[in-house]
């Protein structure tokens, strides 16, 4: 096969399962949510990603630590129901045991029970245990989806007093195995999705995926092993806090939700009544 038919039936191919995971997984982006903060002129700049879940009437949001860290600085809000929602509430971090210092911490996430005005908000806002990655089985090289809020693609999106907001989705393979033991990753903690933005496909062909500065806190969402032979929306499998973006390896790391879940439980007993119950629609 040449080169032309080999790029036709790579646009094909990208082109099918760019709608299968269109079609599965929009329910990925009404529960992520742009972070923003006021820049010096006071105008909303992206500054990250979150991703909103509920247990029964306990609602959080999760997003990387140095996403929420910006909060020392300036007030945060996030975009949720077309309207800016300031981010309040208690806060916790969800430190690893093992890490020397925040910066060498490979959990990276803070949560924020949230309080005020998010409890007007529907349920539809907020993903529920059913949506719950809950397999448990890493490496199995499922296809994930990852989704996020990409600071370069928030530019000009402020127009009079309308913020809109590009939500971004791509598709990958969790790494090999060999690929954790290399990067020293533990898999039943950390997930990883190789992604090349050099070496991505879309319906248009081979393209340069923006910077994926701005996607830390969005979800990775888990399909099946072939996104071809899709037929159920994803499962939140973790929360993204790092893109590695050179070297020989090239992916986006996140914090599997099993964990978070754990640590949920450890941190609020109502949290961990309801997991001891768990709503229905629990595997």
């Amino acid at each position: 096969m040449g080169r032309a038919p080999r790029d036709a039936y790579k646009r094909r191919q990208a082109a099918h399962l760019g709608s299968v995971a269109d079609g599965l997984s929009m329910r990925t982006v009404v529960v992520t949510a742009p972070v923003y903060w006021a820049d010096d002129s006071g105008n909303p700049e992206t500054i990250g990603s979150a991703t909103l879940l509920q247990f029964d009437r306990a609602r959080f949001l999760l997003t990387a630590a140095h996403v929420l860290d910006h909060r020392h600085k300036r007030p945060l809000a996030a975009g949720v129901e077309h309207r800016l929602i300031t981010i309040q509430g208690e806060v916790a971090r969800i430190v690893s045991k093992d890490a020397r210092s925040p910066a060498e911490d490979p959990i990276d996430i803070a949560v924020v029970r949230l309080a005020g005005p998010w409890a007007q908000l529907p349920d539809s806002a907020f993903a529920d245990w059913s949506e719950l990655d809950h397999s448990g089985a890493p490496m199995t090289r499922n296809s994930h989806l990852i989704i996020g809020y990409p600071c370069t693609k928030q530019r000009g999106m402020l127009r009079g007093d309308q913020l809109g907001a590009y939500a971004y989705r791509v598709s990958g393979l969790e790494a090999t195995e060999a690929t954790y033991r290399r990067v020293g990753a533990d898999p039943q903690a950390t997930l990883i999705v190789g992604f090349d933005r050099r070496r991505t496909w879309g319906p248009q062909g081979r393209l340069t995926a923006p910077d994926l500065y701005g996607m830390s806190g969005g979800g990775i969402w888990r399909f099946c092993r072939y996104l071809s032979t899709a037929t159920q929306p994803p499962q939140l499998s973790a929360v993204a806090i790092e893109w590695h973006r050179s070297g020989q390896h090239k992916y986006v790391t996140g914090t599997r939700i099993r964990p978070i879940i754990a640590h949920l439980a450890d941190m609020y007993d109502d949290v961990k009544n309801i997991l001891l119950r768990p709503p229905k629609g629990a595997a």
